[in-house]
């Protein structure tokens, strides 16, 4: 723990990127694989930092949102700005009572999420971890 804070972070910034993971619903129960993710990261800025989280915990990010047999269905944005097809692409996928899901490049993830209600999800594609496979149901380009 001393090596994290103070040494990599303050207790504020920690504090700030658990306030991040938890506003997106990500589980923060292995703290101690958190710590270890803002370790293995080169930034210092609480956004950058909780990215770096959610990449790591990767596996378990995505488990919600795949079936069985791993494949996720999903918006594919190719850039950081939500289009009409977007948002009707979501409430299609809600409307069939499955979530709605965009994934994006990791540089314009929290650029989609901010334009995109609450409850839409927004992951990287630095986030689908191997042998997982999207199912498109929509691009944008």
């Amino acid at each position: 723990m001393a090596e994290v804070i103070p040494g990599r972070i303050s207790l504020a910034g920690l504090r700030k990127v658990l306030q991040l993971l938890l506003a997106e619903d990500v589980s923060i129960r292995d703290l101690a694989f958190i710590l270890e993710a803002i370790l293995d990261q080169s930034g210092d800025e609480p956004e950058t930092l909780a990215e770096g989280c959610r990449r790591a915990l990767r596996d378990s990010l995505i488990l919600p949102y795949a079936d069985e047999e791993k494949v996720i269905e999903a918006v594919l944005l190719n850039s950081d700005e939500v289009g009409e097809t977007v948002k009707r692409a979501c409430e299609q996928l809600e409307a069939r009572g499955m979530y709605a899901i965009v994934v994006t490049s990791p540089e314009a993830r929290r650029a989609v999420k901010a334009q995109l209600p609450a409850d839409a999800i927004v992951l990287s594609r630095a986030e689908i971890p191997p042998g997982y496979s999207l199912r498109p149901v929509a691009i944008e380009s």
